[in-house]
């Protein structure tokens, strides 16, 4: 950190377009800062003002689907969250467990709503229910990483190693961060465990996280971020079809379903999983 410029790294960005900044402040005296104005001819606006901001202030706009400061947190925010640079896998791996077992745990709940028992599935009792449920939303998650990592690695072939395990982090957190919302989800269930509850919150995780993934897919693969978030969709979809189909667990309310008639066999495909 020189005497003038705060904190210096090349991958700030501008939170209103952008563009790559290397400060977001300027220090102008021991007890006095100046945020850096943005570079680029058509934004010069403040590069970062969720800086100054607090960080209740920065979820609700994250809630909002504001895209300032889903930039901020992911890539501005290193002091606040410092894993997203260089992640400590121990931690990132019990982040995972907790977010997969409430995700396993509303799933549960749905089961029991739509059954009216014990939400047993084949071959076990409860006990042996959630511990499926639990690996199959570990799987989802890791599943929809892989892929869209692999997807944008291929348009990044010419970025440096270091980046790409940056970029590979940011989309990790871009699928783990929304899913705290499942919290607010399991207290909404204590007023109202209906399946429209369920899907809303289901709703608004999958688009916080295709709105995360794109940012990030956008900053390597400029145009290809809508389609990357798409493409970590899909893999979800297929995903949860074909676990659908080994174990005979099916969306049990928590996810959207889809059903489309067969007309000639008046039959039902297999429900497609959106989130």
């Amino acid at each position: 950190m020189s005497a003038k410029d705060g904190e210096k790294d090349p991958s700030f960005v501008c939170v209103h377009c952008g563009a790559p900044c290397t400060a977001l402040y300027r220090k102008l005296s021991a007890s006095s800062i100046k945020a850096t104005t943005c570079v680029n001819e058509r934004c010069q606006q403040v590069v970062d003002p969720y800086i100054e901001r607090e960080w209740l202030l920065v979820a609700i706009d994250w809630i909002l689907l504001r895209l300032e400061a889903y930039r901020h947190v992911l890539f501005n925010a290193k002091k606040e969250f410092p894993l997203f640079e260089s992640v400590s896998w121990g931690r990132a791996l019990q982040l995972t467990i907790a977010s997969c077992f409430l995700h396993a745990y509303l799933q549960y709940e749905a089961a029991k709503r739509n059954s009216g028992t014990d939400a047993t599935m084949q071959g076990g009792g409860q006990h042996t229910s959630m511990i499926l449920l639990i690996v199959a939303s570990i799987l989802d998650l890791m599943i929809r990483w892989w892929g869209v990592s692999l997807f944008v690695a291929a348009f990044s072939k010419s970025c440096q190693a270091q980046k790409v395990k940056i970029i590979t982090t940011r989309l990790f957190w871009s699928f783990l961060l929304p899913t705290a919302f499942h919290v607010t989800s399991i207290f909404v269930l204590i007023w109202e465990n209906s399946k429209t509850t369920r899907a809303l919150g289901s709703l608004l995780v999958a688009g916080w996280q295709c709105l995360a993934v794109s940012l990030v897919a956008d900053d390597v693969a400029p145009g290809y971020g809508k389609v990357t978030a798409a493409v970590g969709l899909a893999l979800g979809i297929l995903w949860r079809l074909v676990f659908s189909q080994i174990t005979a667990v099916p969306c049990l309310g928590f996810e959207v379903d889809l059903f489309f008639q067969l007309s000639e066999q008046n039959k039902l495909w297999p429900p497609i999983c959106l989130t």
